[in-house]
């Protein structure tokens, strides 16, 4: 097979070409799958840092990375790109005939042919990994987490698996990955931090990342046992104890402990934790793009949030939308188990039914009326992607109220989203969307995954939330306004109320 490639720091990318038959080495590898595949080529290349890493470098080979494909009449190569050894620049490619799969290992040096010896030592680093694939080493990842809102910190909790620890403005968190060696071990601490960070988002109600990370080997959890309390079921604000304590419940102990930081190198999720974990991302990136909007809230009432708007309100409808399809997503992302697709009679097209699955899961957690209103919700979303259609309408300096040939209330909606549920015009903020959001999902994933059988009622003692039980989010923009709100409600650094 033919296959091309240019020289990745020559200035006129010139492409050459190579026979895989004639120019390449081939070493035999015969890995069958993906996991067992992965395994072999993080234990090769910790053999390539380890005994052919180049002299500039401290650690590792570095690598000129082009990925490609190529496929001849009897099998197909993946190429990877080049990578400076201590025997020159080395080209690296996988043969294979079915996906997953290693047949053979390519490697050729396009300055000049390798030398039977060092043809010998790279058969040698090739047998080395496929012994050493499954030998790993513990390490401890240590990351800092931030919770996206001031004056709070979570509270503790101690696993086997994990530790969580109050920080100001979020907390520290640590937990083992096993892996070959440290390249292996950043990875994987990467991956589980994005989905804890992303989980977190969901069980909190709050946007939380994550900044620096270290990975260190063969070093333990702190021996402390005790954890603060549980947090209850709850719908509205956040999980706040006091003195602002964050809290998670036991169900996300459990998830974080035995199902995001239990799984093995390179296994796969069961369909309904990776789709929920993927939830978790669209609900995490709708928070972070709901804090652009720059409302700050400052005070819940029942059914209710009080906030702060800034003064600049430019791309705050863009801002609220791109939330609103996030939080849309979430749901749809977690029903993707849960329905039977349809095939049109007439064109033989799969029948997705996504505005349904979206409004069973809304009515399954948060009742009928909710449901309905979820389902009216899912139809901005196709009206934004397809036409372009804003939730709401055009950007503001100050309220100029105006008719709307768009809004269901026939008015402007400055920063709300108008729906009609049952004959009845409703305005929603986006936070109460969000607030029902992560309900969702905190109730689809103990019920689901972790086989909770019911829940508390967080609706005051009602059946179902019913939108007429909700005011209108209260917002002040003027300069007066805002200095009067935080005057009654604005708390000082003691956490008392001015």
């Amino acid at each position: 097979m033919i296959i091309s490639y240019v020289f990745p720091f020559e200035l006129t990318q010139t492409q050459m070409f190579a026979d895989t038959e004639k120019d390449f080495e081939k070493i035999v590898v015969n890995t069958s799958g993906y996991v067992a595949s992965n395994k072999f080529l993080v234990s090769l290349w910790n053999q390539v840092n380890t005994q052919i890493c180049p002299n500039h470098s401290v650690d590792r080979a570095p690598w000129a990375y082009f990925p490609g494909k190529f496929i001849g009449k009897k099998s197909a190569v993946s190429v990877l790109g080049f990578c400076q050894t201590t025997i020159g620049e080395l080209y690296f490619a996988l043969e294979y005939h079915r996906k997953g799969d290693i047949d053979s290992l390519l490697v050729m040096r396009p300055t000049s042919a390798l030398k039977h010896d060092e043809i010998k030592r790279l058969r040698l680093l090739v047998n080395d990994a496929k012994i050493n694939m499954d030998k790993t080493k513990s390490f401890l990842c240590k990351a800092k987490i931030f919770a996206k809102l001031k004056n709070i910190r979570f509270a503790e909790y101690n696993a086997s698996n994990f530790c969580i620890t109050p920080s100001d403005g979020g907390c520290n968190l640590c937990f083992y990955v096993n892996a070959i060696d440290k390249f292996e071990a950043e990875q994987q601490a990467l991956e589980r931090l994005y989905e804890i960070c992303a989980f977190l988002s969901v069980e909190t109600n709050i946007y939380c990342s994550f900044d620096e990370f270290t990975v260190i080997e063969n070093e333990l959890l702190l021996e402390n046992k005790s954890s603060s309390q549980f947090i209850d079921d709850y719908i509205d604000y956040y999980p706040a104890i006091d003195n602002w304590q964050i809290c998670i419940s036991s169900y996300a102990y459990k998830f974080i402990n035995e199902n995001i930081l239990s799984i093995g190198r390179f296994e796969k999720r069961c369909e309904v934790e990776k789709f929920f974990i993927s939830a978790c991302k669209h609900l995490q990136i709708g928070i972070e793009t709901e804090l652009r909007i720059g409302d700050i809230a400052i005070a819940s009432i029942p059914f209710g949030t009080i906030a702060l708007s800034q003064r600049d309100q430019r791309n705050k409808v863009e801002h609220m939308t791109s939330a609103l399809m996030s939080y849309l997503s979430a749901i749809e992302c977690a029903t993707a188990t849960e329905t039977n697709h349809e095939t049109c009679k007439e064109c033989g097209a799969v029948i997705y039914k996504i505005a349904d699955r979206v409004r069973n899961l809304s009515t399954e957690f948060l009742g009928e009326h909710l449901g309905k209103v979820f389902h009216k919700l899912y139809a901005y979303r196709s009206k934004f992607l397809h036409t372009g259609r804003m939730a709401s309408d055009a950007n503001i300096v100050r309220t100029i109220p105006l008719l709307s040939e768009s809004s269901e209330t026939g008015v402007k909606e400055y920063g709300n989203v108008a729906i009609k549920v049952d004959g009845k015009i409703y305005s929603l903020n986006i936070s109460n969307v969000r607030e029902w959001t992560t309900y969702i999902l905190r109730c689809y994933y103990q019920k689901r995954i972790l086989g909770r059988k019911s829940f508390a009622n967080v609706f005051n003692d009602r059946q179902e939330i019913i939108l007429d039980d909700f005011p209108l989010k209260i917002s002040a923009i003027t300069p007066e306004g805002s200095e009067q709100m935080k005057k009654n409600f604005v708390r000082n650094s003691k956490g008392l109320l001015l």
